[in-house]
């Protein structure tokens, strides 16, 4: 797996994105709704329908993820006087920017002092999962996973589902939320595993179950939930990373993509039909590209300068 801590969390091209007054999509009135990504230093959506693009915020760092409502987005940044990432949420039309990731201490509720990533909305909008960085602070990348309530009028309701040396880190939650997809490199003895493996977690930490495994040559590095909750897409491979899609208990995977090119993050279509994927460098950036799920209608979406990352599916069909 790519190493979360340097290649996802912290892959950031410094300066702003020139879109030189040309839109960055052309039209697709065949395929329609909205899709976020990332571009230098900024948050952007673009609306397929039209291929118009404007931008929600900046200065954004790592990952995003769209509330089921599509109408805000949770998304990684840095306050001004702390270094380690913290979670936010803001509003579609970029008002309303709120900071999610907090701690009691001395009495006072403060922004926390450890990295925390990639957020992972629960499916009734009033939760996120996110990975904590628990001992960033002495050079180690131990994260473990944490679900935070929105709602903050009692105080901080915050809980931790996982507590192992070893890093575990939350990408998806269940449509019918019950589970979280995550990945771990802490094996079911007790003992450090390379490449990690996919699980599943009931949602107060209980029942964890291996769904597949990776390898030397099947590394997996994102995993997603279809909109029904039936099937899993990902995007792995060593050297070229290719899409597949399984079933959600993990048997019988299939192979999407086959283009020997790197193939990264993955997202669905909201009626589960197409995924929307990044070709590229998690590093540098690349384009983003559309394919159906049986792997027929491979579209690229983006032109000019290869410099987008991570693109996300807004989670409901635009009339």
């Amino acid at each position: 797996m790519i190493k979360v801590k340097h290649a996802v969390v912290l892959a950031v091209i410094l300066g702003m994105f020139p879109f030189c007054g040309k839109n960055p999509v052309e039209p697709h009135d065949e395929i329609g709704g909205d899709i976020a990504f990332r571009a230098g230093e900024a948050l952007y959506v673009m609306d397929l329908s039209t291929g118009s693009t404007w931008k929600v915020t900046e200065p954004f760092f790592g990952n995003f993820r769209w509330s089921p409502d599509g109408e805000r987005i949770a998304y990684e940044g840095l306050l001004d006087y702390i270094e380690a990432h913290q979670i936010f949420v803001i509003k579609v039309d970029g008002s309303g920017k709120q900071l999610v990731t907090f701690w009691e201490i001395n009495g006072r509720i403060e922004p926390h002092l450890d990295d925390s990533v990639l957020p992972v909305w629960s499916p009734d909008g009033d939760r996120i999962a996110f990975s904590r960085c628990i001992n960033c602070e002495f050079g180690g990348d131990n994260f473990e996973i944490f679900i935070i309530d929105l709602d903050t009028t009692d105080g901080i309701k915050e809980t931790r589902l996982t507590d192992n040396p070893y890093g575990d880190f939350a990408f998806d939650w269940s449509p019918d939320g019950q589970k979280i997809l995550f990945h771990s490199n802490y094996s079911f003895d007790g003992t450090f595993d390379r490449y990690g493996d996919w699980y599943t977690m009931n949602v107060d930490g209980t029942d964890k179950q291996r769904i597949l495994l990776s390898d030397s040559t099947f590394g997996s590095n994102f995993a997603r939930y279809s909109p029904d909750g039936r099937h899993i897409a990902l995007a792995s491979g060593r050297e070229n990373s290719e899409i597949y899609i399984m079933n959600a208990d993990g048997p019988d995977i299939q192979r999407i993509t086959n283009n020997n090119i790197n193939e990264e993050y993955v997202s669905w279509s909201p009626d589960g039909t197409r995924l929307t994927f990044m070709v590229g460098s998690l590093l540098s950036g690349g384009h983003i590209y559309i394919i159906n799920i049986d792997g027929t209608g491979l579209q690229q979406i983006t032109a000019g300068e290869a410099k987008y990352f991570t693109p996300e599916w807004r989670p409901y069909t635009r009339l």
